[in-house]
């Protein structure tokens, strides 16, 4: 990205976290992260590479792991904005190893973490064959923890995210690979949060 955006990003990250700092503190950083990432997807789509940024990364995924379930809302919600952002960025920088990577880590978190699902859910929606390839197992693994209260609402948005996509790029398995086994779930299973999965 332009010259000064990778010293600010470098400058936010450098910020860190601590238990005394101000809600409005984190609240800021995250909003400037947020900012950061937008310009940084701006500037991938427009030139097709990634620029200087990529040096910052794994601090900016430090930053994103640690923030994806904050206790501040606002931040929990910008934090999914800015992975978003990213994800979308090196898919357009053709910085794909650096996409690679994230799936990786992601699949390295235990899976009913919800900063996992979250991951997942973006990175389909923006980079569906690589995960497809890697996690076979992603629609099974996601419906074992419908009757998990806590997380209902990411479990829902991921396999939200994997009917979407096998529906547009496996229609001829739709039906029977995604469809198909929520169904039996929702036959055989009645406790709230499952009833609510299916639902939503």
């Amino acid at each position: 990205p332009p010259a000064p955006l990778t010293p600010m990003l470098s400058a936010y990250l450098d910020i860190g976290d601590n238990l005394e700092q101000e809600t409005i503190v984190v609240l800021a950083r995250s909003r400037g992260v947020l900012h950061w990432s937008t310009k940084f997807l701006d500037f991938c789509k427009t030139t097709s590479t990634c620029g200087g940024s990529v040096t910052l990364l794994d601090k900016m995924w430090e930053y994103v792991w640690a923030h994806l379930d904050h206790s501040v809302d606002s931040v929990k919600h910008n934090t999914k904005g800015i992975l978003g952002n990213l994800v979308q960025g090196l898919v357009a920088g053709g910085c794909s190893k650096e996409v690679e990577r994230l799936l990786e880590d992601a699949k390295q978190l235990p899976k009913d973490s919800k900063a996992r699902l979250v991951a997942f859910t973006c990175l389909l929606r923006h980079q569906s064959d690589s995960v497809v390839a890697s996690c076979p197992n992603l629609a099974s693994d996601t419906l074992a923890l419908a009757g998990e209260q806590a997380i209902v609402g990411h479990v829902s948005n991921l396999y939200q995210q994997i009917l979407t996509n096998t529906f547009k790029n496996q229609p001829d398995i739709w039906f029977e690979n995604s469809v198909k086994p929520l169904l039996v779930l929702f036959s055989k299973v009645k406790d709230r949060p499952t009833l609510d999965l299916v639902s939503n």
